[in-house]
This record gives C-alpha cells, structure tokens and sequence, in this order.
C-alpha cells in the first residue's frame, strides 16, 4: 500500500469509529426525549422515529463522502466500512425486535422464507434434535455491493446533500430488503454468480436471482408466521 494511500486511510479511519461509536452509544449520546418509539411501517425495517432516522443517516452520509475517493481503489478496510456503515448502523438497529418476531437472533419470522428455510425451522421446532444452528441465512434482495455503488454514486453527484442521500437511503430500503435463506439455498446462489450481482434486463423483478439462481419463484417464498404448521403457541412456548 502506498503511502498516500496509506494517509488517506489512516485520516478517515476515525471518522467509521465515531459512526459505530454513536450506533453503539446513542442512548448516551441523546436526551431519550428528542427519539420517538420505534414504529412500523410497510417496510420490513423498523422506523426508529425522524431524529434517529436522520442522525443515523447523516453518519453513514460522513462516511461515505469521506471515503469515496478511496472506493475505486477497491482496499479491502474501505469496502469493509462501506458495507458495515451500512449494516451497523442502519440496517441492523431497524430489524424486528421480540421474541415473538424473531428466530436465532436476527431472522424474523415475518420476513419472506424459502421453502427449504421453513421445513428445516418447522423441522426444528418439532425435533430439536434437527440441526439448525448456522444453517439459515439473512440474505440481502438487492446485494450488498450493488447497494454500497448506488450510495457511493449519489455522495459524488456534485449536488448531492445530506436530504438527497437520505432520500436514496430509505428509497433502497423500502418494502422488501431480506429473505431467509438455508445455506444450501446461499451456496447456489454462489454457483450460479449471482451472489454479489443481480439479473439485469427490462422489467425484470427483485425476485430473478432466486429464479435464476435456486430455481424459486417469488410465490415459493412465504413467511413462517403465513405457513400453515405455524402456530403463536409454539413461538411463546420456544425457549
């Protein structure tokens, strides 16, 4: 790594440990009055009020117009801090929160599930002795990367503002964000290359890569909560 590169790192490295610093610390950091409840909206991510909603992004906005001179490179720390401005301190604090929503940590039970995600959960829940544990994953509809690119093009827009990479934020998270995946169902995706990339073309839906890539069509996917061995008893009743 060269030394001006090395510079530039080293100059905006604080800049990604202040953003997780008031992910981490916000109550901390705010009066608890200024930061409406959670609430929930349509989409699959929470609200967590229009204080916290703007803050929240204004940080990832921080790191992103520092950073983005350094992108092109493609410096495995820069990827690493685009990806996680994102996922730490947007995407993650606004995931369903409850027992009854939520499955080994982060996989809500009302998000849309693949068909062999549901019978490996029901599987579980009938026999524990089914294993489960690492075999699930929450997957992003639109990848990552492409998500990452899309807000690295708006920072270096000339007329890009905070209000505008706000916009694009919520735009990029509004309905559908995530499924849940088994590991097989991730591997194939991985073999078929479409992993980190999506299928282009005309009219094509979010829904293409798990077409092209599992062989699923949008309607096999279904929510555990919507699957007809589900039942509210068996969730309260999970340990």
């Amino acid at each position: 790594m060269s030394p001006a590169y090395s510079f530039a790192i080293n100059r905006h490295w604080p800049l990604i440990y202040w953003a997780r610093f008031l992910y981490k610390y916000w109550g901390f950091m705010k009066d608890s009055t200024d930061l409406s409840p959670a609430t929930r909206s349509t989409d699959q991510l929470d609200s967590l009020g229009k204080t916290r909603d703007r803050a929240d992004a204004e940080a990832i906005y921080s790191i992103y117009k520092a950073l983005q001179p350094l992108a092109s490179r493609r410096l495995a720390v820069v990827n690493r801090a685009l990806r996680e401005a994102i996922q730490k301190i947007w995407q993650e604090p606004r995931m369903p929160k409850g027992k009854d929503r939520i499955f080994s940590h982060n996989k809500p039970l009302d998000f849309p599930w693949s068909p062999n995600a549901r019978d490996l959960y029901f599987g579980n829940q009938a026999d524990p002795a089914v294993a489960i544990t690492g075999q699930l994953v929450l997957e992003h509809v639109t990848p990552i990367n492409i998500l990452v690119n899309d807000l690295l093009a708006k920072v270096a827009e000339a007329d890009c503002t905070e209000e505008k990479f706000f916009e694009l934020l919520q735009a990029e998270h509004r309905q559908l964000s995530f499924v849940v995946l088994t590991k097989e169902d991730d591997n194939a995706l991985t073999r078929a290359g479409l992993k980190a990339a999506g299928v282009t073309g005309e009219g094509i839906s979010v829904w293409a890569r798990y077409e092209a890539g599992c062989g699923l069509k949008e309607e096999d996917f279904l929510a555990i909560t919507a699957d007809p061995r589900f039942s509210a008893e068996l969730v309260s009743g999970r340990g």
